[in-house]
């Protein structure tokens, strides 16, 4: 049975300080249309859904982990999300391996950057940061496959 990833919804007052703070690589700066690169892919909807995933689908893997969250406002501002897996004390030297995970973000516009803090396919954890700007609305799913 998949674990529930933890997923947060966080107000960072100043987001240049919390990504030099966290050491952030950007993975996608989305103003789109639809971007390509090597195993990340990222494909754009009509309606501001974004779907990026990164990694590959091995034989025998499993569902790790899976999350979902958004909200809705009444007028727009800047969410800063994260989705994190597993739980920041297990130990980074143990667990299982992540082949593959796939991120969904549904919003009300095309304004958002992507940053990896650490971990993704080929690491036992993975932190990602989402800073959505000016929206009103927002959800997003998360799949995260692996090995043993």
């Amino acid at each position: 049975m998949a674990r529930v990833i933890t997923i947060i919804a966080i107000r960072v007052e100043n987001f240049e300080e919390y990504k030099a703070k966290h050491n952030l690589t950007l993975l996608r700066e989305i103003r789109p249309p639809r971007k390509h690169h090597g195993s990340n892919r990222i494909m754009v909807s009509e309606d501001f859904q974004y779907t990026y995933e990164d990694g590959f689908r091995l034989a025998g893997d499993r569902l790790l982990a899976r999350g979902l969250d958004g909200n809705q406002y009444q007028s727009p501002r800047d969410v800063t999300f994260i989705i994190q897996f597993p739980d920041p004390p297990s130990d980074p030297n143990f667990g299982s391996i992540i082949d593959y995970y796939q991120i969904v973000l549904t919003q009300s516009n095309n304004q958002f950057e992507l940053y990896l803090e650490y971990g993704g396919a080929g690491y036992r954890r993975i932190k990602v940061v989402i800073n959505m700007y000016q929206v009103t609305y927002f959800s997003v799913l998360a799949f995260i496959y692996g090995y043993n």
